[in-house]
């Protein structure tokens, strides 16, 4: 586990997430089941010392235990909050209404001291409006009046020069019929003059009724200015009443206000601190799932095994990765057959842990970007390198052989690569 903490030692932005990743924990302790206790030492594999101290290491558990103490503390403080805020809120809401109550009652009071005045008022206001009102009525109904009787006048009188008119007709009818042309040419001639007199009584009537429609628009008219005048005096007279009516509404609407302002905005905030739980319980989900349960009396170092390569070409270098692995089923990779390139390695190694093997392949950034680090490491690797004893070269021959006999190499690569060995 040190081991890991060398990489997080270095760089703990890359380093971090996996490192705390619950994923990553659950897989590692899947994986010590299996490992093996060795009492001597491996002269045949190096290990990289961690750099991060044991105070280091202290100081980081006692502040994330900490951060588990805080974050508990206000899982347990949050709802009481919640609930704290919401009964205040309630109390307070309760005490608003209270003071709205009271200012209605207050106000109440000063409009039924003032109203008997006001509406003694009004009813003089309206008294007198009526009165001049109905002056006004009789007036305009006394000319309409004398308006009426000449239109009816006229109208008989048209109505008498109609009945005329159609006896001339008939007495001219009758008189052709007896060949009488004396009489006949007589009551054309009264024919003749009643006609002339109908267009006069025609105009007569349509004068009058001119005068009707005049005399209506004009007592509408009156009418409505003086009640315009004394609705102004209705106004005036009310206004103090008006004044204090508005008064109460505005306090009422104002504390309305406020109290609605309030609830809403302790709706917002409990729905924040509600969120905020989540998270918070969210969090401690995450930090529990750092860990993993505690199987041992006391502290194990784990070391992983893995195998680093670096590859050189004109004073570059490249370095790649091989986690732990396991090989792959022969029958369900001879279609990889061939040259036994990176390609065909990755097929024919398959990573044991997803999450250890990403872990792990960051050890090249970390070649990359730290240059002690890579000098400590690359005088590891020549150190215990599988190439560097007679006894790993032949476990390396032996088993080129084997991939020989599978058909994995050719017979040419064999005894090219037994001569680089």
């Amino acid at each position: 586990l040190n081991y890991f903490q060398n990489f997080s030692g270095r760089d703990k932005t890359t380093t971090e997430g996996l490192v705390t990743n619950p994923e990553f924990i659950k897989d590692l302790t899947s994986h010590i089941k299996e490992a093996k206790k060795f009492e001597k030492p491996l002269v045949e594999k190096t290990f990289l010392s961690p750099n991060i101290s044991e105070s280091a290491i202290s100081i980081s558990l006692e502040e994330l235990s900490n951060l588990r103490k805080s974050l508990e503390e206000d899982i347990r403080s949050l709802p009481e909050s919640m609930k704290m805020l919401s009964t205040i809120t309630k109390e307070h809401a309760e005490v608003v209404r209270e003071e709205i109550r009271e200012t209605g009652k207050k106000f109440d009071e000063k409009i039924a001291t003032v109203e008997p005045t006001v509406m003694k008022k009004l009813r003089e206001i309206q008294k007198r409006c009526d009165v001049k009102i109905t002056e006004l009525s009789k007036e305009y109904e006394r000319q309409l009046r004398v308006l009426h009787k000449d239109r009816i006048r006229l109208e008989k009188d048209q109505h008498r020069l109609n009945v005329r008119i159609e006896r001339c007709e008939a007495e001219i009818k009758s008189s052709r019929l007896r060949k009488d042309e004396g009489r006949e040419l007589q009551w054309r001639q009264k024919l003749k003059e009643t006609k002339k007199k109908l267009p006069a009584i025609k105009k007569g009537i349509e004068q009058v009724d001119k005068k009707i429609r005049e005399a209506e628009t004009a007592k509408k008219l009156e009418i409505s200015k003086v009640r315009s005048q004394y609705e102004t005096r209705t106004e005036a007279a009310q206004k103090g009443l008006r004044e204090l009516e508005a008064s109460r509404e505005a306090s009422i609407r104002m504390k309305e206000q406020e109290m609605k302002s309030l609830e809403g905005t302790t709706f917002e905030i409990i729905d924040q601190m509600n969120e905020m739980l989540k998270l918070k319980k969210a969090a401690l989900e995450e930090v529990d799932g750092m860990g993993m349960p505690k199987k041992y009396e006391n502290n194990v170092l784990v070391y992983v095994p893995f195998y680093l390569v670096a590859y050189e070409a004109k004073q570059k270098r490249r370095y790649v990765v091989y986690p732990p692995s396991v090989v792959g089923s022969m029958g369900i990779l001879t279609k990889f057959k061939g040259v036994f390139g990176m390609t065909r390695i990755k097929s024919f190694l398959q990573h044991r842990s997803k999450p250890l093997t990403s872990f792990l392949n960051q050890l090249v950034t970390l070649l990359e970007e730290d240059p002690v680090f890579e000098k400590e490491t690359s005088d590891a690797g020549i150190q215990a390198s599988i190439l560097g004893t007679k006894e790993s070269r032949e476990y390396i021959k032996k088993g080129l052989g084997e991939l020989k006999e599978e058909g994995w190499i050719s017979e040419n690569q064999f005894q090219t690569l037994g001569k680089l060995l």
